[in-house]
């Protein structure tokens, strides 16, 4: 049964019961107005023989009006009263306590292929069931949404990916490669034997610097990073990038106002690693995963992703 929808809420202890020809059940959406903020909306069905509509007032002027009156006031309190379902939710406890989430997949997620990351760990998303995975590493202020289209690319030609949300952007910076650390772990225990790890801007940084130090890592991809974690509160890869020695693929816009072209060029020369590439986008300003937009980022990932699936 529908309930009637009101274009004006009612004050505290105000309902209207409307006209049900049909079949003589009035129904009636209450709002309850508690130190002057409007709670969520709940809904009441009460069942009346007549089929007229009723009018409840507040209980301050309510005069008597005999036993069907003092019942439909009863019945109304009873629900203010109870909260009306946990402040609106229809699957909320008795208590008041909120009902548990039913998924914690992104919003940007419409396909059943996909995952939340295990409970635990870092909050993301995984889809796929290859061999080899590919973990996307945000930028500052993103989010693993940033990577949906193209990781469901991947997903299609075969590939495992995962993507998860910082628990916060900044530092420190251990924190956040342990975070990284634990999606390849999950990745990897999923069945995965090679892991690539691909990241956009201060995480394409992130991805340089757990490879440093965590063999689980195949190789990477740099979209938009060079120098330093992290620039308003900088860790510098200089140490650390003589100790990557797996495949890398570094990609630069030839206008990127943040990261100067010769800071890329300076960090893959360091590079341990003897199977490095540097992709520099002509015409292009784009930084971190806007860089997706263009067909020849995308293609050249994909080309180096297969590379490192044999």
């Amino acid at each position: 049964m529908t309930v009637d929808e009101f274009d004006h809420p009612r004050r505290l202890g105000e309902g209207v019961l409307p006209k049900r020809p049909s079949d003589g059940l009035a129904e009636a959406r209450i709002l309850a107005d508690v130190g002057g903020r409007h709670t969520k909306p709940c809904s009441a069905v009460i069942t009346t023989r007549s089929r007229s509509a009723i009018r409840v007032d507040p209980p301050s002027r309510v005069n008597d009006g005999g036993p069907m009156r003092r019942l439909l006031l009863a019945l109304l309190a009873l629900i203010l009263v109870t909260g009306c379902g946990g402040e609106g939710d229809p699957n909320a406890a008795a208590s008041g306590s909120p009902a548990p989430s039913t998924s914690t997949l992104p919003t940007c997620v419409d396909s059943d292929e996909w995952s939340a990351l295990a409970p635990g760990g870092p909050a993301g998303m995984t889809a796929g069931d290859g061999e080899l995975a590919v973990v996307f590493a945000n930028t500052a202020d993103g989010t693993a949404c940033d990577w949906y289209d193209y990781a469901s690319s991947l997903v299609k030609a075969g590939h495992r990916v995962a993507a998860w949300d910082y628990a916060t952007a900044g530092g420190p910076v251990e924190d956040r490669v342990a975070e990284l650390d634990a999606v390849v772990d999950q990745v990897r225990g999923a069945g995965s034997s090679e892991v690539v790890v691909v990241g956009g801007s201060r995480g394409g940084c992130l991805a340089l610097l757990d490879a440093a130090q965590n063999p689980d890592v195949s190789a990477v991809g740099v979209l938009s990073c060079a120098k330093v974690w992290n620039r308003q509160d900088p860790t510098p890869l200089a140490e650390h990038l003589p100790k990557v020695t797996v495949p890398v693929l570094s990609v630069i816009a030839a206008t990127d106002p943040d990261v100067p072209l010769a800071e890329t060029k300076a960090d893959l020369a360091s590079l341990g690693s003897a199977d490095k590439d540097l992709l520099v986008v002509q015409d292009s300003s784009d930084h971190g995963t806007a860089l997706l937009a263009s067909p020849t980022v995308t293609t050249a990932l994909d080309e180096f992703v297969a590379t490192q699936a044999g």
